[in-house]
């Protein structure tokens, strides 16, 4: 099995390459690991029991030594992890006034508590690369046995076409329920086995930066989506070329009762897989009494998908070094397009149009055996006073039924495209026909503006089961 180090992308499974595991149950079970296979259990902290791993915030935490995405609170001078008990940045509001806020976030407590520990075990504090949840070596993984588990997946498109917004929304509950009136009935029936969302959001500095405000931003503005609070602003700086940006949600395993939420988190197992599960939790604990040793199952049992927030001037170059990169390693090249570039709506709004950039980005994707493509159309709600009320509620349909329209969203996108004359568009549609796109999803996201309101999002929960390779007509 190849593991990947989620932030570099470096492969941890060769030799040489080392990883330091902090457990935030346990710190005192904090080492330095070299990954031998085959199955990895130095991933696993001894004390903990199989399942533990099903979270981001209470299971382990690795560090890639070596890694070049670097943690924001390493003080180099002092050779140690420095957290504040009270975080604080300036943020830009609403009105155009500065306001200076706390931050409170769990990624942060986990930091101090290794901060708290690196004195009694200096190995924590031996250099200063950022941390990150076990489980996202998991995603890493090339083998996807019995049913994919994990993907990492690439948001590609320029400036302001949404890639934040659809990352930061698909970790949040309400980037899957839509609006508390009109529930999306794929996530009642696809992803309630997958109901127990966590999520890990991490931004390197620019070069030259030190101040970690760039990643306090996400931090808060995650903390805000957490309990339903009013946004103030939306993170106006542009990403930071990867490494290290990086925006995971973790779907844990069902819980049998009903959720406050609303999903039926009833349990996904039929009696023989509880049974085989059964039966692989007495083989492993009989081969811990007979190696004197703990060999707990590091794996997360629900699912992971990363999601790597590309900076917006990588898309003007299809050619840019770091997208090659990121084109080897993830599972699903997204190509987003903004819906009021399209002219059959009376686009293009952006110059240039973001249809002629998922063109060129489209061309320029390495294919190889496993690696997926698809276009995601972001604010697909500018459409609707253009198509008019049978087409608006074509496209509504289309984010959880593709029998909406002949050929699901990529038959509808080829229909209009069909019927236009704009070079860029006729250039999609010849993707589309040569099959070179895997597949079209329409999401668009409400209560941005004004930030009065709580956002919400149409369509993600499609285009994630998607992403896992899950059988979403099938279940829901």
């Amino acid at each position: 099995m190849i593991l990947r180090c989620p932030l570099c992308l470096k492969q941890v499974t060769d030799s040489g390459e080392k990883l330091v595991r902090f457990c935030s149950r346990h710190p005192g079970q904090s080492v330095e690991v070299e990954l031998s296979g085959p199955d990895y259990g130095a991933l696993a902290c001894p004390e903990c029991q199989d399942g533990d791993a099903d979270s981001f915030l209470h299971g382990v935490f690795c560090r890639h030594v070596g890694c070049v995405a670097k943690n924001p609170y390493w003080k180099s001078t002092e050779r140690r992890v420095v957290v504040p008990q009270t975080v604080r940045f300036s943020l830009l509001g609403g009105a155009g006034n500065v306001e200076n806020v706390d931050v409170r976030h769990w990624e942060l407590s986990v930091l101090r508590s290794i901060a708290e520990s690196q004195d009694d075990n200096p190995i924590l504090a031996s250099s200063g690369e950022m941390w990150f949840p076990v489980a996202l070596l998991w995603a890493s993984r090339r083998e996807a046995p019995q049913g994919k588990k994990a993907a990492l997946v690439e948001l590609s498109g320029p400036k302001s076409v949404g890639k934040t917004v659809l990352a930061l929304m698909a970790l949040d509950y309400e980037g899957y329920v839509g609006s508390p009136n009109q529930r999306d009935p794929l996530t009642r029936g696809v992803l309630t086995r997958l109901a127990n969302l966590d999520h890990f959001v991490f931004e390197p500095s620019r070069e030259g930066e030190t101040s970690p405000d760039r990643w306090n931003e996400l931090l808060y503005l995650r903390s805000l989506m957490e309990v339903n609070e009013q946004i103030p602003n939306w993170p106006a700086h542009t990403a930071v070329s990867i490494p290290g940006n990086i925006k995971a949600v973790y779907f844990g395993p069902p819980r049998k009762q009903q959720g406050a939420n609303g999903f039926s988190t009833g349990t996904s197992e039929t009696f023989v897989e509880q049974f085989l599960r059964a039966l692989a939790q007495i083989a492993r604990a009989i081969a811990e009494i007979l190696t004197g040793g703990g060999h707990h199952d590091w794996r997360p049992r629900g699912s992971v998908v990363c999601f790597y927030d590309t900076a917006g001037e990588q898309s003007e170059d299809p050619g840019h070094p770091g997208l090659m990169r990121l084109d080897d390693k993830v599972d699903v090249v997204a190509v987003l397009v903004d819906a009021q570039d399209f002219t059959f709506v009376g686009g293009p709004r952006n110059h240039p149009s973001t249809v002629a950039r998922a063109v060129q980005r489209l061309r320029g994707v390495r294919s190889r055996e496993g690696l997926r493509t698809c276009v995601v159309i972001t604010k697909t709600d500018t459409m609707f006073a253009a198509l008019g009320e049978k087409g608006t509620s074509t496209l509504t349909k289309l984010t959880v039924d593709p029998s909406a329209h002949e050929g699901g969203a990529r038959g509808w996108l080829k229909y209009h495209l069909r019927r236009t004359q704009n070079d860029e568009e006729q250039a999609l549609l010849q993707l589309l026909n040569q099959e070179e796109v895997d597949d079209v999803f329409l999401v668009w996201t409400v209560g941005i503006e004004p930030i009065a309101k709580v956002p919400h999002s149409f369509g993600i929960a499609r285009f994630v089961a998607w992403c896992l390779e899950l059988d979403v007509d099938a279940d829901a």
